[in-house]
């Protein structure tokens, strides 16, 4: 069986979505690690939960939202900071630096969606690293001073991204993608710091090949797809699987095996058909974390 903490109806509004993940944003700047990721057969809306239309305030999905609500998080501060008088001046002011990358993972390699067109593709490397955890090396990062800016940079690497149609999916994601946004903070007087990441996932769906009709290299992608996903499903209920059996679990390990344990927020996805029934049960199981539910829309 599986166990949720919430469950979200066909119609579920984007913002009603985000609402069940927002109170975890904001700690982000007391230097956690926050993953929050979208999981489930393919075609189930996993993107357009994490991503949406940036542009449009109903359809804006996660990705966006986060964003926004961490540049306010930030703000507040800074507001709280300048009303709290000589008191606050005495504890020192916060100040905070974003970056953001873009990874794409397809076929079980790394791919950097923010890299320069025309620039010399460095290969990336993903090691782990005992000072900042895993580093993927080469990896383009890029500073921001608003949600604005970062959603530009996003929107130009989401072009770049893997996808093809399958007879399940006619936009059908083919890569596991991964934007993480890296936030430290330092007070001006005690010159105390603080280092979070935000990782928002959209991984690849799961599928049957049978059902989506793939061949030559859509069924190598299936493949690779769908052994990922086994591993990230075994680590993520035994937190003891070697991290390095997959790209996509060696990315989020600084995350997922944090101490003390870092926020994780699976959202699974599953289509309302009923033909879809065994990919919806053979998805990742992620019960023993918090999650919630979405269903698409027939």
């Amino acid at each position: 069986g599986f166990t949720f903490d919430h469950v979200f109806g066909a119609g579920a509004a984007q913002a009603e979505v985000f609402s069940e993940v927002e109170p975890v944003i904001d700690s982000v700047l007391r230097g956690f690690n926050v993953c929050i990721l979208a999981y489930g057969q393919t075609g189930s809306g996993k993107t357009f939960t994490m991503e949406g239309k940036p542009n449009d305030e109903a359809l804006a999905g996660i990705n966006p939202r986060a964003l926004c609500r961490l540049f306010e998080a930030i703000d507040e501060r800074r507001q709280l900071e300048r009303a709290g008088g000589a008191a606050a001046k005495a504890d020192g002011s916060w100040s905070f630096d974003v970056a953001v990358s873009y990874l794409e993972i397809y076929n079980e390699k790394p791919n950097d969606l923010l890299a320069k067109e025309g620039a010399k593709k460095e290969e990336l490397k993903i090691f782990a690293s005992g000072e900042t955890g895993v580093v993927v090396k080469n990896l383009t990062l890029v500073k921001a001073s608003s949600a604005a800016e970062v959603l530009g940079t996003l929107q130009r690497g989401a072009a770049r991204r893997s996808t093809s149609a399958t007879a399940m999916n006619a936009a059908s994601s083919r890569s596991h993608s991964l934007v993480q946004v890296h936030v430290h903070g330092r007070n001006s007087r005690t010159g105390a710091t603080t280092t979070g990441k935000l990782n928002l996932v959209d991984l690849a769906g799961s599928e049957r090949v049978k059902k989506s009709q793939v061949e030559g290299q859509g069924m190598k992608e299936a493949q690779g797809i769908n052994k990922s996903l086994s591993t990230l499903g075994l680590v993520l209920n035994q937190l003891q699987v070697f991290w390095a059996a997959a790209d996509t679990t060696t990315t989020l390990t600084s995350t997922i095996s944090s101490s003390p344990p870092s926020p994780i927020h699976p959202l699974r996805c599953r289509r309302r058909r009923s033909r879809s029934t065994s990919e919806t049960r053979s998805s990742p199981r992620c019960s023993r974390t918090r999650s919630a539910a979405r269903r698409r829309p027939s």
